[in-house]
């Protein structure tokens, strides 16, 4: 699960990565004040997760996971969800 404005304060976070099958929970207000991001989810989910609770708040922001080469990009600005575990 995400936990309850766990992104708090990360104005400058502009991807989000969840490999999660499955929407975790997520908390209220996860993403307050941060308003240019992209959450990307593992291509068979992206339905699932914008109809998720919570994650249906932000549908405008859920795409696929992109399949391209990332080892060019400057990093920063990206977190990275792991499919184990609770952040909350």
């Amino acid at each position: 699960s995400l936990g309850n404005e766990i992104f708090l304060g990360c104005t400058n976070l502009s991807n989000i990565t969840v490999r999660a099958t499955i929407p975790p929970t997520l908390g209220t207000d996860a993403f307050l004040n941060i308003t240019n991001f992209t959450i990307y989810v593992p291509e068979d989910s992206v339905e699932l997760y914008k109809t998720a609770s919570g994650w249906s708040d932000y549908a405008d922001k859920i795409q696929a996971e992109p399949t391209a080469d990332f080892g060019d990009e400057e990093p920063g600005g990206i977190l990275e969800i792991p499919t184990w575990g609770d952040l909350t």
